[in-house]
């Protein structure tokens, strides 16, 4: 994220990390839609406002593609969608990571769950393979880092 520190404007940066309040319900449904395999893992979790947060970390995760530690405003709607499939009570979501241990926990069960990593240096030139092409013949810096993504 440093290189889109430098290249991106601060509104470029929160168009990268923030979804519009106004989302569209066939969007929330398409990327925030919990399988069983999802509700079963997020259930495991002790109370409701850890299944909550786990399963934002999960839905962030697969989409924009962040954590939870880089997004800095959920919409209501995402949240009701997400409490709402395991049972639970969305205002409870103000209670998630108060401990901020729990986020780095879940994180790291997500990870070992489903097999989410961090980046490396063989994804890094896998990366600029693929990049160097693309922005050979379009140079736009923002429709480059969504390619990325």
């Amino acid at each position: 994220m440093e290189y889109a520190k430098i290249l991106l404007t601060e509104e470029q940066r929160l168009e990268l990390t923030r979804l519009p309040d106004n989302v569209r319900d066939w969007k929330i449904e398409k990327y925030y839609t919990l399988n069983d395999f999802d509700i079963a893992n997020t259930l495991q979790q002790r109370k409701d406002y850890n299944r909550i947060g786990f399963a934002l970390q999960l839905c962030y995760l697969r989409y924009p593609g962040w954590t939870l530690t880089e997004i800095s405003d959920i919409p209501d709607t995402i949240i009701y969608y997400i409490a709402n499939q395991i049972n639970a009570d969305a205002k409870d979501i103000e209670n998630y990571g108060i401990r901020e241990k729990t986020r780095l926990e879940h994180l790291q069960k997500l990870r070992e769950i489903y097999g989410f990593r961090f980046f490396n240096d063989t994804d890094k030139s896998l990366l600029q393979e693929y990049l160097i092409p693309l922005a050979m013949e379009n140079d736009h810096v923002l429709r480059l880092i969504k390619l990325s993504i």
